[in-house]
């Protein structure tokens, strides 16, 4: 598959599950929106991988040819940019009660780092398993562990039959990258009229996933210190949070300046979490109107 479509269909899942927790690009909003909203990669974390030879990565359905309809086979960690210490690979699912299914399979799973020019070196982890009575579901569990540095790695998996036939053989590259906040808010100016539209747009320039807010908070300089803006969003009566990943941006969340907003220093303060922080990373942007 190539590693492009795989790149643009990522891109896609994160926008959609964005758009869960944000206003989309047409909520509230005319054609006056600014290019820049439709930008939704800001660092294209995948582009080492887009020259490799081309990966042969499990169904999207999870579906094995040859395997009970109630057995699929899942990612344990989204997404091929991952963050050191994590771990990649697969996993079985089983519909059903466990002590039910033996079906005698020998599964193997390897990682082993890949040169840029899609060369591959010495295997680094690996591990093999018989599928007889399954006794946890820890043992459905062939993922493995990403404890050797950045770089770019291939994860593989074979499935072999008890009389050594095989069933499936699968590949994936994955990308492990150091841990780096660089989120934060962009506005389409630093002026504003009363009566003009606002577009802000959370983008995540780094390597760790972020949640924050959907809403619009808004904060006035009173001469000595800010306070909290007459003006906020529109209130939502769902309020979910948004998730971005690496190199990822939201989509564009629209406010109209009121006609009556008086002129000042005002600025957008957004609360940002990250996977392993145990408290919100503040970000502001300021603007002006006048």
């Amino acid at each position: 598959m190539n590693h492009q479509k795989i790149s643009t269909i990522i891109g896609v899942a994160i926008c959609l599950l964005a758009s869960l927790g944000l206003p989309s690009s047409g909520e509230g909003m005319g054609s006056n929106e600014p290019d820049a909203c439709r930008k939704r990669i800001v660092s294209d974390y995948l582009r080492p991988l887009n020259g490799l030879p081309a990966a042969h990565p499990p169904p999207a359905n999870g579906r094995l040819r040859g395997a009970p309809r109630r057995v699929h086979l899942y990612p344990v960690m989204d997404g091929l940019i991952q963050v050191g210490g994590n771990s990649f690979g697969y996993a079985f699912s089983v519909e059903g009660l466990l002590r039910e299914w033996r079906p005698g399979w020998i599964v193997r799973s390897q990682l082993a780092r890949v040169a840029m020019n899609g060369r591959e070196g010495q295997v680094l982890e690996a591990q093999q398993r018989t599928l007889g009575r399954i006794r946890s579901v820890k043992m459905l569990n062939f993922s493995l562990p990403l404890r050797f540095g950045t770089g770019i790695y291939r994860y593989r998996l074979e499935i072999e039959s008890g009389d050594s036939k095989r069933i499936a053989v699968y590949d994936q590259y994955v990308r492990v990258v150091p841990r780096h906040f660089n989120a934060g808010v962009w506005l389409n100016a630093e002026h504003y009229r009363p009566g003009a539209e606002l577009f802000s747009q959370v983008r995540n320039f780094g390597t760790l996933q972020v949640t924050f807010g959907e809403d619009i908070q808004v904060e006035v300089f009173n001469g000595s210190t800010w306070v909290q803006a007459d003006f906020q969003s529109p209130s939502r009566r769902n309020k979910r949070l948004a998730v971005l990943l690496a190199g990822q941006a939201s989509s564009c969340s629209a406010l109209t300046i009121p006609l009556a907003a008086p002129p000042g220093r005002y600025r957008i303060h957004k609360s940002i979490l990250t996977q392993y922080a145990r408290a919100a990373r503040q970000r502001y942007v300021g603007f002006e109107i006048g």
